[in-house]
């Protein structure tokens, strides 16, 4: 399992070097405090049987404990995989590994036996690696064996990705904007260097505990050997070399001077360096590393303005970007043309394998990311399979139920195998142990048998239709070489919010525009969301889902005002203070409807835009203009529904987003989704339409703010009048024109008919001081006041 080290981001200040100096350094050798070095020297434990503490500095697993004296379920393999078929090329890989004394020879497998406990004794699977241009590399696969999934841990690793180097470079820009030695704060690309530092055998750089030895055996022939460092192809193996980069990554930037970005993906560390300074740093870096005996792969060592790193093609001409490999691309599309062609009997672990390259392979185009969603719900989805048993066959599959209905073994008298859940019996749905033992001791037979269905997680499985439609996005994504990744150059803000009750609910939200900022509001009915979405009888059961189409109405807001599109890679920094939203966004993916489908729309969008959402999380206290803009149609919410039925049919909220016509317009062409989504842009787009009531205002302050009304003894409307006004006349607008009106014919009914305007902004007479006025012979009088 590969795991990767955050992107971390240092400036050095020289007044302050000798103090920041003592500070990094007691941060270095606060690892060796927590037991590092002492874990290392004495051999690093593998987790299996006695979870490995963790370092403090990762976020924790909420794992449990191992019971005491439980024995962990091992296997011994006696055979390997089919890569490893050329048996004189394994022997010499083999070979190779004892000579350089990563391997132990052991012998047969009584020996083997012999020398090792039972519970700490497991016999992995090894594989070759062949790829073109590269030496063949020897794997030991111990997750056949269950050393891996026994394997405990108290924490995880971070994992980034190429866009954290960005995100550095931005800041770097802000802070030299801040210092005034930029006039913009604008990232370069051509002020910096790429470096790459590839480290040689990195996994087998740490030795095993002894007592765990017996955890990594493997067998050529019948001839056993046992790895006494760890090994690729074990989970522990990923784990004490993140612990031991995270290390070398801490003194690497302690050794270094000035400004610069480094990370670390497993064994590969990639540095970002000034340009005026990076051959200087990179030697230093490199001389570090050859002090402290670290084997540096000199071949895969690379300096320059672009290089390849694990695998993408990474450049700073012209910008910092990222692209996938061509090889790579064609590869992923011959894989996705076919199952679209053939998706019937389609292998899991295929499938499991093409999953997470494509992982990998979208978090340089994060948009992307949610279209996998359908694909990772078929490849869990189970198959259905229906056994017809008579009672002796009933008897034996009654004494292998567990607690949670699934076989503990496969069954001898029918082809009933160990895993499969049982589901149903005959037409009954089981839902408990007791429930299932009760209907299989008294079952209703039929010719003298019954028929179970079973929920079994076969090795090739169907796709359905969300699944191959996802495969079509990804397949024109391919084709188009949306693959790569380039840094922003537009930046706009605002905030978006939800609220629902039962039955009603309203987005609301502003942004920030080239012409200034804008707001918009969109009520909604339970009856207006497409029903293959999944949603809930109770819209407030969907708040994360409705906090999240409230984004997307801020994008079709923000398309309407706009424009058609945006500059590529524009970023909008939108903020929600649901955390669902956030996370979901951040990760690029969610799982369970209503959210996914959701978030698809919300993808499609900005795939359509050419444009990426930073959505970053805000306290609801101070997110309290957009939930405000949110809630103008609650008041209605708040009524009881008789009197709904006979207040006015233009008071706030009124009209659902589907007019009648529009749904039955809509369920003729058999389109609801493209229809509401449509309307809910032509909704969110009333905002452009509102500026000019927002000018409408401001004529209206000029005209009665015009210059003598002082000595008239009228006073002119203030700002915060303006302001009242303002959102008065907004939502008197949004409430007409979900009715079914126009904007012109809203903006009559507003100003002409009902004076809104007139009796908002109109002069007021002034408020005298009475001790100011003095009458003509001379004393003061009081003057009644208004």
């Amino acid at each position: 399992m590969l795991r990767k080290r955050a992107v971390c981001f240092r400036s050095r200040c020289p007044a302050s070097a000798a103090g920041c100096s003592q500070r990094k350094l007691a941060h270095v050798f606060l690892c060796f405090v927590l037991g590092l070095c002492a874990l290392l020297e004495a051999g690093a434990p593998t987790g299996v049987g006695k979870k490995i503490p963790a370092s403090g500095v990762w976020p924790l697993l909420d794992t449990e404990d191992p019971v005491e004296g439980a024995i962990p379920d091992l296997v011994l393999c006696a055979s390997n995989h089919k890569s490893a078929g050329e048996v004189e090329k394994v022997r010499a890989l083999v070979d190779m590994e004892v000579q350089q004394g990563y391997m132990q020879r052991i012998g047969s497998l009584e020996q083997v036996k012999q020398r090792f406990p039972s519970d700490k004794l497991a016999i992995g699977k090894l594989g070759v690696v062949s790829c073109e241009g590269k030496d063949d590399r020897l794997i030991g696969e111990s997750r056949a064996s269950g050393a891996s999934p026994a394997a405990l841990f108290s924490e995880r690793a971070e994992v980034p990705s190429l866009y954290h180097f960005s995100a550095a470079l931005d800041r770097f820009a802000e802070w030299s904007y801040k210092q005034g030695k930029r006039a913009k704060p604008i990232a370069s690309a051509e002020d910096w260097c790429l470096f790459s530092i590839d480290i040689k055998g990195a996994h087998k750089s740490v030795r095993t505990h002894p007592e765990d030895v017996g955890l990594a055996v493997f067998q050529v022939e019948g001839e056993h050997f046992a790895y006494v460092n760890n090994h690729f192809g074990a989970s522990w193996s990923a784990y004490w070399w993140s612990r031991l980069s995270a290390l070398l990554l801490r003194v690497m930037h302690h050794v270094l001077r000035h400004c610069h970005v480094g990370g670390v993906y497993v064994d590969d560390f990639l540095w970002l360096l000034p340009r005026e300074t990076a051959p200087l740093m990179a030697s230093l870096l490199t001389a570090l590393l050859q002090i402290l005996n670290v084997p540096i792969s000199w071949r895969k060592l690379a300096f320059g303005r672009s290089l390849s790193y694990i695998g993408w093609k990474l450049s700073l001409i012209g910008g910092f970007s990222a692209q996938l490999p061509i090889n790579k691309q064609e590869r992923i599309l011959a894989q996705v043309q076919h199952w679209i062609i053939h998706p019937r009997r389609v292998s899991r672990d295929d499938l499991s394998r093409l999953l997470g390259l494509l992982v990998w392979a979208t978090q340089v185009k994060l948009t992307l990311r949610p279209f996998l969603a359908p694909l990772f719900a078929a490849l869990h989805r189970p198959s259905q399979e229906l056994r017809c048993v008579g009672l002796q066959q009933i008897e034996e599959i009654v004494q292998l139920l567990g607690e949670n209905l699934v076989l503990a073994a496969g069954a001898r008298s029918c082809d009933a195998q160990a895993g499969w859940r049982l589901s149903s019996v005959g037409s009954l749905v089981v839902r408990d142990l007791q429930q299932a033992r009760q209907l299989l001791e008294q079952p209703r037979l039929k010719n003298g048998k019954v028929w179970l269905r079973f929920k079994a997680w076969s090795r090739t499985m169907d796709l359905d239709k969300a699944a191959v439609r996802s495969l079509q996005v990804l397949q024109q994504s391919l084709r188009a070489n949306l693959f790569s990744w380039a840094g922003s150059q537009t930046v706009l803000s605002g905030a978006a919010d939800a609220w629902a009750d039962a039955a009603k609910a309203g987005l609301g939200g502003w942004f920030e525009s080239s012409t200034g900022l804008h707001w918009f509001h969109v009520p909604l009915r339970r009856e207006d969301i497409p029903a293959d979405w999944d949603f809930p009888l109770s819209m407030q059961k969907a708040i994360s889902s409705l906090e999240l189409l409230a984004q997307l109405a801020l994008l079709l807001a923000r398309v309407r005002v706009e424009g058609a599109g945006f500059k590529y890679r524009a970023v909008l920094h939108q903020q929600s203070d649901n955390m669902a939203v956030v996370g979901c966004l951040a990760k690029g993916l969610a799982t369970k409807p209503p959210l996914a489908t959701v978030l698809m729309h919300l993808a499609r969008h900005c795939l359509k835009v050419d444009c990426a959402l930073d959505v970053a999380h805000i306290a609801g206290e101070r997110n309290e203009l957009a939930d405000r803009l949110s809630r103008l149609n609650e008041d209605e919410a708040r009524l009881k529904l008789g009197a709904v039925d006979d207040c006015d049919p233009r008071g706030v909220g009124r009209a659902p987003i589907l007019s009648e016509a529009q749904a039955d317009r809509a369920k003729q062409a058999g389109n609801k989704e493209k229809t509401f989504l449509d309307v809910l842009a032509d909704a969110a787009g009333h905002v452009k339409e509102l500026e000019q009531g927002r000018r409408l205002v401001q004529a209206f302050m000029g005209l009665y703010a015009a210059p003598g009304l002082g000595s008239l003894g009228l006073r002119s409307p203030t700002l915060a009048k303006a302001e009242h006004a303002d959102g008065e006349l907004c939502r008197q607008l949004n409430a007409l024109l979900s009715d079914g009106f126009h904007f012109d014919s809203a903006l009559h009914e507003v100003v002409v008919v009902r004076h809104s305007l007139q009796m908002w902004l109109q002069p007021k007479p002034k408020v005298l001081n009475a001790e100011s006025v003095i009458s003509a012979k001379g004393p003061k009088r009081t003057l009644p006041q208004p």
